[in-house]
């Protein structure tokens, strides 16, 4: 599996090493951008059924309203919040949109965990990571970083990442 580190060393950004550090921290996440046009990462989890309008509705309500929740607490007021579904042939793509400026690694924690307590089974997740809780710690560390670093700097390059046969592979676009 490729990390962060390799990413940086081969000449890749810090914006890079946010989306591998949280591929790898977060199995439950299949691919995640960066858009620097309008600063904001976008998570895409899968589930394996088709998730009919209703069932949607409660769930975009569901995060918004947690999204909302956190914020308050962390006396922040989010840009960017945005849940949308693709649905094709028995899956879902679930899609949360999440500006830069004021996304923190409780909060994709929190999103992760509304995921999992909601689907459970039915969401897609990467098995056997191979990371020890030692790991998993580093790339939370990882993540906060980087999400400093973002808020920081002007990122010039789309960026995507996904997982593919066990690894983790970024594109810019």
């Amino acid at each position: 599996m490729t990390t962060a580190k390799n990413i940086q060393d081969r000449g890749g950004s810090g914006g890079a090493g946010l989306l591998v550090s949280i591929l790898l921290r977060f199995p439950e996440v299949g691919s995640v951008t960066f858009d620097p046009q309008s600063h904001a990462l976008c998570f895409t989890l899968l589930l394996r059924q088709r998730m009919a309008l209703g069932s949607f509705r409660t769930l975009q309500n569901l995060v918004l309203e947690s999204v909302e929740a956190f914020s308050f607490l962390q006396g922040i007021e989010p840009r960017l919040v945005d849940v949308t579904r693709t649905s094709l042939q028995g899956l879902t793509a679930i899609e949360i949109s999440r500006d830069a400026e004021t996304l923190t690694r409780e909060e994709i924690s929190l999103l992760i965990g509304l995921m999992r307590s909601n689907f459970g089974d039915v969401l897609v997740v990467e098995s056997d990571s191979g990371l020890m809780e030692e790991d998993l710690i580093v790339q939370e560390q990882l993540i906060d970083e980087a999400l400093d670093d973002l808020r920081e700097t002007q990122q010039q390059h789309n960026l995507i990442a996904y997982r593919e046969g066990g690894r983790v592979l970024v594109f810019n676009k």
